[in-house]
């Protein structure tokens, strides 16, 4: 008689679980199947075990060599006889009665493509319940796995036109299958317990953690992008999978997706939890970890922003990412002052290619701090300002120079005679991170952004910047501002670093932005550019490029 389940079960070095769990496949209530077990070319005692058996029901097939889990299953599959597929570890324990009640639930609801059901961990006694119904399955997903892979029963016919496993994921492939199936049609799980679940330290789980993440995210990745696109609104167009490279913001764009598809603020309301969440959880990083997952996210709130999705929300994130980015600033500049000390006293032979002074070159303060900073000005900071912007000292005599990004050292007071501003949102910050700008008299420092420069128009007669323009918010308002603040016949010089986009440097240039943005300066043009600039080596790709019309 043909078999109406077919019980497929690998086994890979299982001998100390093997017995249990075949045990109780063949002890089941339910009578008409056959199990299939794949031996994977195990180390141990287990094919000793199999052996041991002598039962009609049970077929045993062997691998030559590991070929691996879902490869296993795949060639398992291949043999099987049963209109409906049983998946069942060999390391786990089924309930007497589980093939005989997941049968007659598929019998009985022939829409549903596959089931599975509640279990216990063995050695906890305790549940860990998984959600019933198609739409919640659907929905969670999104996020992760929501089934017990060896509880599901599945037709046969669904899962051989699915092409069974598919084995590019080797330790990922029950969360693909599942996916494949929830986009196929219903899958559900039952609320029976009838499966015992066993935890230890051979489970691909627990031995393949970080390649079943990698695997866990392309695939979650694969089904997010495949429901966005079943929920999307003609208008709006779809996201590619680097707006989705952190799986929160997939989430939060499906939710997006649903409430105006739908015309429903309950789904909206969803994707706002989802987005305060993830901003909660933000603010509890430190600050390395904050700018990582900025980075993350940026291109997916740039996607929201762009198709009008929980603008007020996104604000929010605005807010704190120019707190992060202000907040790593501060911290950059309070290591700054130690090195400054640690250089000053001969403890650190070289800071940013610069030796260490000699007692001659050293100027002498009220304090190390003051003598450390007036020393690194001098040996540092002037000179390296002179060579980048390509100026001598003299060239500004009389002339009005704002320094845009002047930081906690005002360089630009090397140009005698000159009447100096700074502008910087940092000012204060920098005075609470120790710097002591009292030194500076004859400078007058804007706290402020380059976005909205507290000056009246046409009053400045040079605008100049040192690897300072990336660091700000918003360069196109940073672009008008400086316009309204230039004389019309103004000199112009800043000297750019060219390079990808981080959260204390989000601004991407290259020469086709930087001029769209600045051509309005008369004469300006790449006066020169290489990968080297006073003290500094680029990377791979990057450069310094110095924009001026003199």
């Amino acid at each position: 008689m043909k078999p109406e389940v077919s019980v497929i079960m690998p086994v890979y070095n299982m001998e100390s679980y093997l017995k249990e769990a075949v045990d109780s496949i063949l002890r089941q209530s339910f009578e008409n199947f056959e199990l299939i077990v794949v031996d994977d070319a195990s180390t141990d005692r287990s094919w000793d075990v199999l052996c041991t058996y002598y039962d009609s029901r049970l077929i045993c097939l062997r691998n030559v060599e590991n070929i691996g889990n879902y490869s296993s299953r795949n060639k398992g599959m291949r043999v099987a006889k049963g209109k409906y597929i049983c998946v069942m570890d060999a390391d786990d324990i089924a309930f007497p009665d589980r093939i005989e009640k997941q049968f007659e639930y598929m019998e009985q609801h022939p829409g549903v493509l596959a089931c599975g059901c509640q279990f216990i961990c063995i050695g906890i006694d305790h549940t860990y319940p998984r959600p019933l119904k198609y739409q919640d399955i659907r929905l969670q997903l999104l996020k992760d796995n929501r089934f017990l892979h060896p509880s599901l029963f599945i037709r046969a016919s669904v899962l051989k036109e699915l092409g069974g496993y598919d084995e590019r994921y080797r330790y990922s492939s029950d969360y693909d299958l599942a996916c494949r199936l929830a986009l196929k049609g219903e899958i559900v799980n039952m609320p029976d317990v009838l499966m015992r679940y066993r935890i230890h330290n051979a489970q691909i789980s627990s031995a393949y953690r970080s390649e079943q993440k990698q695997y866990a995210h392309e695939i979650r990745q694969k089904y997010q992008l495949e429901m966005i696109r079943r929920f999307k609104s003609l208008d709006n167009d779809m996201p590619d999978s680097e707006d989705m490279q952190y799986s929160v913001i997939g989430e939060i764009i499906f939710y997006c997706h649903c409430g105006k598809l739908l015309n429903s603020q309950f789904w909206t309301k969803i994707a706002e939890k989802l987005a305060y969440k993830l901003l909660e959880h933000i603010k509890s990083l430190s600050i390395e970890q904050q700018q990582f997952v900025m980075n993350e996210i940026k291109s997916g709130l740039c996607y929201l922003q762009r198709n009008g999705f929980i603008q007020d929300i996104l604000g929010l994130y605005d807010k704190q990412n120019r707190e992060i980015k202000q907040n790593a600033e501060i911290v950059f500049w309070e290591s700054e002052i130690q090195s400054y000390q640690a250089w000053y006293n001969g403890n650190l032979p070289m800071l940013y290619n610069t030796p260490c002074p000699s007692l001659e070159q050293k100027v002498t303060g009220d304090s190390l701090l003051q003598s450390a900073i007036l020393t690194w000005t001098e040996l540092h900071q002037i000179p390296k300002y002179l060579n980048d912007l390509d100026v001598d000292r003299n060239c500004f005599r009389g002339k009005k120079v704002l320094d845009v990004g002047c930081g906690p050292i005002p360089s630009a007071m090397c140009f005698e005679k000159a009447e100096i501003y700074g502008v910087d949102p940092l000012i204060s910050n920098y005075e609470k991170a120790g710097f002591p700008l009292y030194l500076y008299p004859n400078v007058h420092f804007i706290e402020s952004g380059a976005e909205a420069i507290p000056i009246e128009d046409h009053f400045f007669d040079v605008i100049l910047s040192v690897n300072a323009i990336d660091h700000v918010d918003d360069l196109e308002k940073v672009s008008r501002e400086l316009r309204r603040v230039a004389k019309p016949d103004c000199m112009f010089l800043m000297h750019v670093h060219y390079h990808k986009e981080t959260v204390p440097e989000p601004i991407e240039i290259n020469d086709s932005i930087f001029f769209h943005l600045f051509g309005w300066v008369k004469g300006i043009k790449v006066k020169k550019r290489s990968r080297r600039s006073f003290t500094s080596i680029a990377r791979e790709g990057e450069e310094f490029v110095l924009w001026s019309n003199l």
